[in-house]
């Protein structure tokens, strides 16, 4: 590919953004895969496709990186803008802020500042609700391979599972003992 984003042995083909090799006029070396870069090859990629049409002169593409955000955890962050480095949360809030300008709708602007906003005033709420049930075993004692315990049955009800006992007249003990 070339300075002009065309591919060079394909007429007609161009590429732009993180599947594109994009050399880097300033460097010598490739442009970075990133949202800032894939956003300025667009433009400069739709002026030279007019042109392409048009039999105008192309441009070629150009871009110093302003710098790199990422956040990495809860209100931090890591930067690198203009070659000064920093991190933690003055980091942190300079990524949240690029992301946020970069929303497309007043409404989605308002909705996610509000919730960030929430985020920072109040600390996350951590609510579960766990029914608790006791496990279920069907099997019979000679088949778990383990020992066998007292268990309490319902009265008149016929136990059954590794715990059930039975007299001679099918009925089982209140508190039964497998032996």
């Amino acid at each position: 590919m070339n300075e002009f984003l065309s591919v060079e042995r394909w007429p007609g083909v161009w590429a732009v953004g993180d599947c594109a090799l994009v050399p880097d006029l300033t460097t010598g070396d490739f442009c970075p895969p990133t949202a800032q870069h894939a956003v300025r090859e667009g433009k400069v990629l739709a002026h030279n496709i007019l042109a392409e049409i048009r039999g105008t002169r192309k441009k070629p593409f150009r871009f110093r990186t302003l710098g790199q955000l990422a956040s990495i955890g809860r209100r931090t962050g890591v930067a690198e803008i203009l070659g000064l480095k920093f991190s933690g949360f003055l980091a942190w809030f300079l990524w949240r802020g690029v992301y946020w300008s970069k929303l497309p709708r007043a409404e989605k602007k308002v909705r996610v500042a509000i919730d960030w906003l929430l985020d920072l005033l109040f600390t996350k709420d951590f609510t579960q609700f766990v029914p608790q049930r006791a496990p279920v075993i069907s099997m019979p004692a000679a088949v778990m391979d383990f020992p066998t315990f007292a268990a309490p049955t319902g009265h008149g009800e016929r136990a059954e599972g590794i715990n059930a006992h039975h007299n001679e007249n099918g009925h089982s003990n209140q508190y039964a003992r497998n032996n």
